[in-house]
């Protein structure tokens, strides 16, 4: 495939299935790619060009974004060969890899004093939600009767915003029932504070799970996994955390795997010792 075409293609393909301003991050990634490898088709890019336009950005966390950004070009355009052959900068890995088992997660979650706290935590992990979908949550969303909770998703294009509904876990309504009964206030908010004291929460979470370093996101993330380590498809974890292109599941499907052949490997590794 011609680059430059495919970078049109890449482009308008992203409109459709990516967030405005990833759009436009992916596409400036991809067309200083192009530039710098010099060549004309698809067919003559090979794993020089690829290590070598990654290796020219210094700061690891750029190496992070524009390495996503090139993964998803090569694929779009037909070259797997070199996607699946990238490595990935330790904050890649960190940022988009890394994710929480779900004993972890409730076992940081009961160590939270607050039950305001508590479900937070809880409903932003098992609902899979952003940051921003979480402050978005209001007291009505809840129908107690059905347990479920009506998620607002907003990273659309142009900015729109969509709903869909989610059962909750037994476990997940206790926790918020309990916080709900503390509520004697009118405000219709589930969680009526910032973003900054949502960040503040989730510090307190991380440091009980002994993971201080890790963000908000990893709770979407981690949900994602769980989802994948449960047998889930992509188009059914797509639909749970409610991706633009089911094709981003893949990751937690991919992740999911490693973690249960770990598993595997460490039981068998056990038996092995046990009878020695």
């Amino acid at each position: 495939m011609d680059l430059r075409e495919a970078v049109e293609r890449f482009s308008q393909w992203l409109e459709l299935s990516r967030a405005p301003s990833t759009a436009r991050e992916y596409r400036r990634v991809v067309e200083r790619f192009v530039r710098f490898c010099g060549k004309r088709d698809s067919s003559e890019l090979d794993m020089v060009d690829v290590t070598g336009f990654v290796a020219g950005f210094r700061a690891e966390a750029t190496r992070s974004k524009v390495a996503h950004a090139l993964r998803r070009f090569l694929r779009f355009v037909g070259r797997e060969d070199l996607a699946s052959q990238m490595p990935f900068p330790r904050g890649f890995r960190r940022r988009y890899l890394e994710a929480l088992d779900e004993e972890a997660i409730r076992r940081g979650i009961e160590a939270l004093e607050s039950p305001r706290d508590r479900a937070l935590i809880a409903l932003a992990y098992w609902l899979g939600l952003r940051i921003s979908e979480a402050l978005l949550l209001r007291r009505g969303d809840y129908d107690p009767e059905r347990g479920t909770v009506r998620v607002t998703r907003v990273k659309m294009k142009g900015g729109a915003r969509e709903s869909h509904e989610l059962p909750l876990a037994d476990w997940v309504r206790r926790i918020l029932d309990e916080y709900l009964e503390t509520r004697s206030d009118g405000d219709p908010r589930m969680f009526p504070f910032s973003r900054e004291t949502a960040r503040r929460i989730f510090k307190r979470f991380a440091r009980a799970v002994g993971a201080p370093g890790l963000t908000f996101h990893v709770l979407r993330h981690s949900r994602g996994t769980q989802l994948a380590r449960e047998g889930r498809s992509p188009a059914e974890i797509a639909a749970w955390l409610h991706h633009l292109a089911w094709d981003t599941s893949l990751t937690y499907i991919h992740l999911g795997a490693r973690d249960l052949s770990q598993s595997a490997s460490r039981r068998h590794q056990g038996e092995q010792n046990g009878s020695g």
